[in-house]
């Protein structure tokens, strides 16, 4: 069975979130963990998001719900706002994503167990320099608002054989790092099949610029 077929009943829900500075749209994207992406750049970014489905139960669980979940497990972060739906689309290895347009206004983080932090020493790799992670070692009940800034991410882990076949079981931060992009730069880093949530997002403003205007 290819990986298409295996992925293809799988869905995604996440959250695009964006902001508007000086007349300039910009996202909000996040860097995937783990050794296969380290030294991928261009085309690797994602909006925050995370596989749903039904509970023990059998019951479905809601995507927007689960967005919003996943958005807080990848991020650290719980916004709030006006959730715009947008179209699904589906990733190349046949996986359904299911996404919603917010604009980022405050929100809340707060430092939790078994999570990783990307504002601790940086490292050079490929030449640029990036956000080292570390786990943290107590729950911090902090809570602070903030403007979503992309230092104070606390991604959730996810546990990995590395190197392979070495029997060593190592923990890695679902997501290494976030960032704010405009959309230009957003379309050279975002994977490939998600180009279009960007395409739909600046349809939304073209549409609402038009509005403006008549």
């Amino acid at each position: 069975m290819t990986a298409a077929k295996k992925s293809s009943g799988k869905r995604s829900a996440g959250l695009l979130l964006y902001r508007k500075r000086g007349g300039i749209v910009v996202v909000f994207l996040v860097h995937p963990g783990g050794p296969f992406w380290q030294r991928k750049d261009d085309g690797a970014w994602s909006i925050p998001k995370g596989e749903f489905g039904a509970d023990e139960s059998g019951k479905q669980e809601d995507p927007l719900a689960a967005a919003r979940r996943e958005f807080h497990e990848e991020t650290g972060f719980t916004t709030e706002g006006e959730f715009r739906e947008l179209t699904p689309i589906r990733q190349a290895g046949g996986k359904l994503v299911y996404a919603w347009a917010v604009e980022a206004r405050s929100a809340t983080s707060s430092i939790r167990e078994n999570s990783f932090s990307a504002d601790s020493k940086p490292s050079a790799v490929n030449g640029s320099t990036l956000s080292a992670v570390s786990k943290s070692s107590a729950v911090d009940s902090r809570a602070f608002s903030a403007d979503v800034d992309p230092a104070l991410i606390r991604s959730n882990t996810f546990s990995l054989e590395w190197p392979p076949r070495s029997g060593q079981i190592r923990e890695f931060p679902e997501i290494d790092r976030a960032a704010w992009f405009d959309l230009p730069t957003a379309r050279c880093k975002i994977l490939k099949s998600q180009l279009p949530l960007l395409d739909q997002l600046e349809e939304r403003f073209h549409a609402a610029r038009d509005d403006a205007e008549t």
